[in-house]
């Protein structure tokens, strides 16, 4: 470990005294309440790497050749190990599969690879257990928490569902949205696309048409039950290799039931490249380092007794279920309400 200072390369000025550096890794995790000088006033490092959009600019000196940059994410602040030659080097995250419509209100196009566990109880304390850890080659942030409330509705052409796609309300972060799947094959890895498009007409009738390959006057809108969703995430770094993965717990209660179903969700995000490199979902590597990380998130969850298992089986499935179940006990009530919702 080696003492280092924090410098911004436009005005060479020290902001204080920081950290000790991972040397035996490229990339780590900042972490801690470290205290900085910044224009006379004591700051959190990390607020301030959060708060200013040039973060990029700020380095630190390892050795004498070796410095560290830092990479926001989410709210993660990354460093990356580097040298010399490299320190005008601009790093990002690169994911070429992701077409970002606006990532202020979460609207956007990307391939989803997605592992997931069910567990037995609430996973928030497991993702508050690993975000303040480093496991072998993983090291994972702070975690965040946010809620949802959201409506999956079915898509039928005359008596045959073809299709579904889920509808989140507008929360005090996001405005209201539609979210939906498409399925792709793959040898290796379970990929789907997934797209969040914000809530009109005109979206309703391209989320219908990119589904079904039919109009919207042709389809029938089946509301499933309405669900709240609680979860808790963390940003996960691979100190070798740069990629980075999304670790978060799901806690899906069906609105006016009893029903609730716990999950543990494993999502490759991207991985931290120079800015003139690429990276994507058919990276041959990243078989192996998501694999390597799927293990370790099940052995942390059957050594904290959260009993996990494998599975398929999506937070549409589970609802569908329910909502089916509670149609055959008391008969399906449309609710006129929400219904109104289509009539844009």
């Amino acid at each position: 470990m080696s003492s280092i200072f924090l410098k911004n390369i436009k005005t060479n000025s020290c902001i204080g005294p920081v950290i000790n550096f991972p040397t035996q890794n490229i990339f780590f995790i900042l972490k801690g309440d470290i205290e900085i000088k910044n224009n006379g006033y004591k700051e959190s490092l990390c607020n301030y790497l959060l708060q200013n959009n040039n973060s990029q600019n700020c380095v630190a000196k390892v050795t004498r050749n070796s410095f560290c940059k830092f990479l926001k994410i989410q709210n993660a602040v990354v460093g990356i190990k580097i040298f010399a030659k490299d320190l005008l080097t601009k790093y990002r995250e690169s994911n070429e599969d992701a077409k970002i419509k606006s990532s202020k209100l979460a609207l956007w196009k990307i391939i989803e690879i997605e592992y997931k566990y069910n567990i037995n109880k609430n996973g928030k304390s497991f993702i508050n257990y690993l975000s303040e850890e480093e496991f072998g080659n993983f090291d994972f942030g702070h975690s965040t928490k946010e809620y949802t409330s959201e409506r999956y509705c079915d898509l039928n052409s005359g008596d045959k569902e073809i299709a579904n796609l889920d509808i989140l309300d507008a929360t005090d972060k996001y405005e209201k949205s539609i979210k939906y799947f498409k399925d792709i094959k793959c040898d290796y890895l379970p990929k789907k696309e997934l797209n969040i498009i914000a809530f009109n007409r005109a979206n309703l009738e391209k989320a219908v048409a990119d589904l079904t390959s039919k109009s919207l006057s042709e389809i029938t809108l089946t509301p499933l039950k309405k669900f709240e969703k609680e979860k808790n995430r963390c940003v996960c770094i691979n100190k070798r290799n740069g990629m980075v993965f999304g670790i978060s717990s799901h806690r899906i209660k069906v609105k006016k039931t009893k029903h609730i179903l716990n999950q543990i969700e494993i999502e490759f995000w991207s991985r931290i490249l120079p800015s003139n490199r690429n990276s994507s979902t058919n990276d041959p590597l990243l078989k192996s380092t998501i694999e390597d990380l799927y293990k370790l998130i099940e052995d942390k969850l059957i050594l904290e007794n959260y009993k996990p298992l494998s599975t398929k089986i999506s937070k549409y499935n589970f609802i569908k279920s329910v909502s089916d179940g509670e149609t055959a006990k008391k008969g399906y009530k449309k609710d006129s309400e929400y219904q109104m919702d289509f009539c844009l």
